[in-house]
């Protein structure tokens, strides 16, 4: 009561106060209006009776190539755009790729009004890097998509970071990379192994000691020169009419002053080829201090190029995907989080197991070797009616129609992009019932056992590095070597306390309360810490036997060097078809 009379004797005498309150409230209004919101619907395009229609070239020059596609499967107001600007500059030097990133957020925050509305209206426009350059993808409306088409290929008419906003640009980038190192321990190998296998990468560490020597000169000179020799792959479908998609080709070659490549500038991305039997790893320490560790272990597979042995890794990852996590996650219980999958990079294919768990990187990599042992005798032991249920599954997902609109083309995009062009000449036609289950043995044999090529990736927690996880110690040795310090202590009483820990420092209070019944604090302490010296150099010993046999990778650069690097995509017949 008394606190309302305050209030309202304050409203009355106070000067301030009566001027708040004589303040009319904003009169409503409607919101702004969306341009990006299109008044009317037309649906021009023809509509195909499938998804297999290819697209055609509509129009090819020196400095491009425009495939088109006018009509879907799908009945919709959409089209999809997009372009690739090609330049082998990027690809020259490691810091070339990298300033490509000032790029991309140079166009994200020139346009970041149009973006919001564009993004509340349905359509779509991302910035993608590549190491052959940069894809510009739009998908929407058709008459909206092409008004945000306009508006950033005209940003690059003065496309330049003044001195003010570079250091602006520059922090957004190195904020971007720092974010990596905050990664969970399975995002850090799954995400920076490119980092190790790709010829134009660099280490993480590596790549933000590089981000700190650009200057603002650096960027500008290189937006000059990536922009001055530029060839342009362009990919047009959906209900986008002939004429708004060559607007699309008038305006890049109106805008940019670019001069043709020839074909011995053309480059492609290329990774690291190991031998066989190779067998290599390397270790990286977690900035982020957390009791989880990862490992990351890759096969090195066949070439693209080998259609039916690419086929027989997918067949196989199949095979082998359910018992791996059987026996690693649900029978061994090793880790929170499993992956295993087919990976490619560049023109090879791989196949890559990753664990994360508590327990040590090096234990998780030799059950993962324990399991790949012992996978053989899943194919030996499977009759041909079972083969054929994961061939067939296998086809039906190689074969699988389309999706959305956007999924159409996506496949022919991704070879216009390596300039493979399989998709468009049929190359993909494959007999599947050729593939018999001896093909998939010998082929396992022949990629996990006599021709193995690997290289594992660990990324291990500073905690605990140089002692056994709780659930791996050598509970019988213990129980023996306490046994010579005159301590009566069986293995299953060990097992006990065991149970009853989530880790080893619990594991260690409770081996202190068993040795205080019959000892005093002097001698509990001595016996503790000849048994966890005991544990720590037997730990030592098993590691060391089992990294022994593996070749280290100490310098990622001088690895890199010493290795030869993958094939060019390029097929000179394909080139030649749809180029010359």
């Amino acid at each position: 009561m008394k606190l309302s009379l305050i209030i309202i004797y304050l409203l009355k005498n106070t000067p301030i106060l009566k001027t708040i309150k004589e303040v009319a409230p904003a009169p409503l209004g409607f919101p702004p209006k969306n341009p990006y919101i299109p008044t009317n619907f037309m649906v021009n395009m023809p509509i195909l009776n499938n998804t297999d229609v290819k697209p055609v070239i509509l129009r090819k020059t020196a400095l491009s190539v425009l495939w088109y596609k006018y009509g879907s499967f799908f009945y919709c107001p959409f089209g999809v755009i997009r372009i690739l600007l090609r330049n082998p500059y990027v690809s020259m030097t490691q810091s070339n790729f990298f300033k490509l990133r000032f790029l991309k957020v140079l166009l994200y925050s020139i346009l970041p009004i149009d973006s919001f509305y564009s993004t509340m209206a349905g359509l779509d426009f991302t910035v993608s890097l590549l190491t052959q350059g940069v894809v510009l993808f739009f998908y929407g409306y058709t008459q909206r998509i092409m008004q945000i088409y306009n508006k950033i290929i005209i940003l690059f008419k003065r496309l330049s970071v003044d001195y003010e906003s570079f250091n602006r640009f520059k922090s957004v980038v190195l904020s971007s990379i720092r974010s990596r190192i905050r990664l969970s321990p399975i995002d850090i190998v799954d995400d920076q192994f490119d980092d190790i296998i790709f010829s134009e990468k660099v280490p993480l560490l590596d790549l933000v000691k590089l981000a700190q020597e650009f200057d603002h000169f650096s960027i500008n000179s290189f937006f000059y020169n990536f922009l001055s020799s530029l060839h342009f792959d362009i990919l047009v479908s959906g209900n986008i009419p002939p004429q708004d998609a060559l607007h699309i080709l008038y305006m890049l070659e109106a805008v940019f002053s670019s001069h043709p490549l020839r074909l011995s500038q053309y480059t492609d991305t290329r990774v690291l080829t190991l031998e066989n039997g190779s067998d290599y790893f390397y270790a990286q320490q977690m900035d982020k201090k957390e009791d989880r560790s990862s490992v990351l272990v890759y096969f090195e597979g066949p070439k693209m190029n080998e259609l039916k042995k690419s086929l027989l890794l997918y067949v196989t990852h199949l095979i082998i995907k359910g018992p791996l996590f059987s026996r690693l996650r649900i029978k061994e219980q090793l880790g929170y989080i499993i992956r295993n999958r087919v990976r490619t990079s560049g023109t090879v294919l791989g196949y890559y197991v990753i664990l994360q768990s508590e327990r040590q990187p090096h234990v998780l990599h030799s059950r993962i070797d324990a399991f790949i042992s012992s996978a053989y005798e899943i194919f030996r032991n499977m009759t041909s009616e079972e083969f054929n249920y994961y061939l067939e599954g296998y086809e039906t997902v190689f074969l699988a129609k389309p999706l959305t609109i956007l999924s159409e083309t996506y496949t022919t995009w991704l070879d216009i992009i390596d300039r493979t062009y399989i998709s468009l000449t049929g190359a993909y036609q494959f007999d599947f019932g050729n593939i018999t289950i001896q093909d998939a043995m010998d082929f396992f044999k022949e990629m996990f056992y006599s021709g193995k090529r690997r290289i594992s990736f660990y990324a291990f927690s500073p905690y605990f590095t140089d002692m056994y996880n709780v659930f791996d110690l050598p509970l019988d040795k213990l129980s023996e070597f306490l046994h010579t310090k005159g301590q009566e202590i069986s293995e299953e009483q060990l097992r006990e306390y065991l149970l009853l820990s989530t880790n080893i420092v619990d594991f260690h209070d409770k081996l202190v309360l068993h040795l205080s019944d019959k000892n005093d604090n002097v001698t509990v302490k001595g016996l503790l810490n000849d048994t966890f010296h005991y544990l720590s150099s037997l730990y030592y010993d098993e590691k060391m036997d089992f990294l022994s046999p593996l070749e280290m990778i100490d310098d990622i650069t001088y690895f890199k060097a010493n290795l030869s690097l993958s094939s060019s995509f390029i097929n000179s017949s394909y080139w030649n078809a749809f180029y010359r």
